[in-house]
């Protein structure tokens, strides 16, 4: 086939490769975005085997991409197996007890394939005939290092070590240690001082300076792990990251008040949710197979029953777990 006048790519698909492999527009558009998946800064992955595979959201894909006009998962669903009947891609049923089946997919070698990942480069001769026409023979122009920028990529840049400031280490002015070198307990309250500076920098808090650190210090009585807490707890709240609000939380305990849990106000599917990933799989199998063989019979009830056990057991847990801060808070003051 002569590719001189076809366009090159489809999506970010090579179009002679998807001739080659008998695929159309639309799977090249699909393909294009299971690729881009894996430069998601987020994504759910399950170890099968010793790969690393993702969670493909069906509904999310079509979504995002209208003008496919595929308006079913199980139509999506027939053109990945098609990729894995080719070797592009291989395929994880995840199933789960309560909430159904889940599909993952890992992107074989061939997969790769698909993409072109080599810079497009001018002739050697052309550039020489270029440098001819415009004077420019003899002249030597560096050429920037090059650097990968496939995404399969698994060469990684190394940045240079950085204070918490983001200053060069090598370039900080020496601190002179003779002034704690000799007091544990000064060089030990500069290094708590230090910490809570590099935690709160972290989490984005500005306006500070060094007598708010002392006071951050002593009102957590030097615990960087009540200072998290705090900041947790801000978070939680939607409060300013403001330092002056963490000192005066830490000073007044607030965050330490048990707020009484609403059990009416969660919703069945939060609770079952929060209990699936507490007990696990095999206790949620467990008692899935409990309530079958009292019922006697697959049906709809075996998992209506479980959800309602599981609601029950968060309702008992979240009630426990109140009273227990409530006693450790009458302890504390």
């Amino acid at each position: 086939m002569k590719r001189d006048n076809i366009k090159y790519t489809i999506g970010e698909v090579q179009q002679h490769k998807l001739i080659e492999f008998g695929l159309d527009i639309k799977d090249a558009f699909i393909i294009s975005y299971l690729k881009d998946m894996k430069t998601w800064k987020t994504i759910l992955e399950k170890s099968v085997d010793g790969d690393n595979y993702m969670w493909v959201d069906y509904q999310k894909l079509l979504t995002y991409l209208p003008a496919l006009k595929i308006n079913s998962n199980d139509v999506l669903s027939r053109r990945l197996k098609k990729y894995e009947a080719l070797g592009l891609i291989k395929r994880h049923l995840h199933k789960n007890l309560v909430y159904g089946s889940y599909n993952f997919i890992f992107l074989e070698e061939k997969f790769n394939t698909l993409f072109e990942f080599n810079k497009i480069e001018d002739n050697e001769d052309e550039i020489e005939e270029m440098k001819k026409k415009m004077g420019l023979l003899g002249q030597q122009t560096p050429h920037p290092t090059q650097k990968s920028c496939g995404f399969d990529s698994k060469v990684a840049s190394t940045p240079s070590q950085k204070s918490s400031d983001n200053t060069p280490i090598n370039i900080l002015p020496q601190k002179d240690s003779s002034s704690t070198k000799g007091n544990p307990a000064a060089a030990s309250d500069e290094i708590i001082l230090k910490t809570i500076k590099e935690l709160i920098v972290r989490n984005g808090f500005k306006n500070y300076n060094s007598q708010t650190l002392k006071n951050i210090k002593n009102y957590s009585k030097g615990s960087v792990g009540e200072v998290e807490k705090v900041i947790e707890f801000m978070k939680s709240k939607n409060k300013p990251l403001n330092s002056k609000i963490l000192v005066a939380i830490l000073k007044d305990k607030d965050h330490r008040i048990v707020e009484s849990i609403d059990l009416k106000k969660i919703t069945r599917k939060e609770k079952i949710t929060f209990m699936v990933k507490n007990l696990g799989e095999s206790e949620i199998r467990s008692m899935r197979n409990s309530i079958l063989k009292n019922i006697g019979y697959e049906c709809q009830g075996v998992d209506d029953d479980l959800g309602n056990q599981l609601c029950k057991k968060y309702n008992k847990l979240k009630t426990q777990e109140v009273l227990y801060e409530k006693k450790s808070e009458k302890v504390i003051v």
